[in-house]
C-alpha cells in the first residue's frame, strides 16, 4: 500500500484523486491506511483512475513451489489439502 500511496502523492494527493473518484478525501484516507487490503473493486477504481490496472494471471509452477504452511493458509484464507 506504501507504493500505492506513494503514486497518489505524485498525481496530485488524496484530495485531487477524491474528487476524481468521487469520495471524501477522509474516506479515501480510511480506505488506505487500514490494516485490511481494500476490496478489489475499490482497488480497482483508485488504479484506474491513477492511470493503472490489476491483473491476475496464472502462472505454471510445481507443488513445490508454492507450499504454505496451516498457519499461512488460513492467513490467506484457504485450506490446504492433506497430500496422502
Amino acid at each position: 500500500m506504501l507504493a500505492l500511496q506513494t503514486v497518489i502523492e505524485s498525481q496530485g494527493g488524496i484530495p485531487t484523486l477524491a474528487k476524481q473518484i468521487e469520495t471524501h478525501p477522509q474516506t479515501l484516507l480510511e480506505i488506505l491506511n487500514n490494516s485490511e487490503l481494500p476490496r478489489v473493486e475499490i482497488l480497482t477504481v483508485i488504479l484506474n483512475t491513477l492511470g493503472c490496472q490489476i491483473s491476475i494471471q496464472s502462472i505454471e509452477s510445481t507443488k513445490s513451489d508454492v507450499a504454505f504452511t496451516s498457519t499461512e493458509s488460513a492467513h490467506l484464507g484457504f485450506e490446504v489439502a492433506a497430500e496422502n
